[in-house]
């Protein structure tokens, strides 16, 4: 008796046995590069997420810092004006 994936298995065999070595080395590389560009892919959209939304929160602690000191000077001023 003849099983289906023997049939299936050899089939392919000969489908890639039939292709020129040219082709089947671009095929593999294609893969190759294909998989490792979607590796990359993802472990850099983490990184830079991971970066930009530490960059977003230091500029606004620093805006906040900033805005804080305008406050602080323009009471000890109101302090200083009230005084005279």
């Amino acid at each position: 008796m003849y099983n289906i994936n023997d049939m299936f298995q050899g089939e392919v065999n000969i489908k890639i046995k039939n292709l020129k070595m040219s082709t089947s080395i671009s095929i593999c590389v294609g893969i190759i590069s294909l998989v490792c560009m979607l590796v990359f892919f993802f472990v850099m959209s983490g990184n830079v997420a991971a970066v930009v939304e530490k960059k977003s929160t230091d500029n606004m602690l620093t805006a906040l810092d900033g805005q804080a000191n305008l406050i602080d000077l323009f009471v000890s001023d109101s302090k200083t004006i009230m005084k005279e």
